[in-house]
């Protein structure tokens, strides 16, 4: 039995409307790094569905691509926002001033 295609774009808009306003509406940078993240996971399922559905294995080894530079990208980001509580004591966003001149 197959899933329709448009059940995982139903999903995949439903995830990333949740990360979207999540990255909106919050003001803690680590709730903002984690919308980003299911904004982007939203978009890795749009991909694997439309190449699993033409059959196409290239886009499924994109997918895994992404997914590492994802994994890089959020660990070089939570490395910052460590530091950058370290260093100001808050996560709030609109507290983080460091680099306005």
């Amino acid at each position: 039995m197959d899933i329709p295609v448009v059940y995982f774009l139903y999903l995949s808009a439903t995830i990333f409307s949740i990360g979207v306003i999540g990255a909106i509406t919050r003001k803690n940078i680590l709730q903002i790094m984690f919308s980003i993240v299911l904004m982007v996971n939203a978009a890795n399922i749009n991909l694997a569905v439309f190449a699993h559905h033409y059959l196409a294995v290239r886009g499924q080894i994109l997918v895994l691509f992404i997914m590492a530079v994802e994994a890089a990208e959020t660990a070089i980001g939570l490395s910052i926002v460590v530091l950058m509580n370290r260093r100001m004591k808050t996560l709030n966003v609109k507290k983080m001033d460091l680099l306005k001149g």
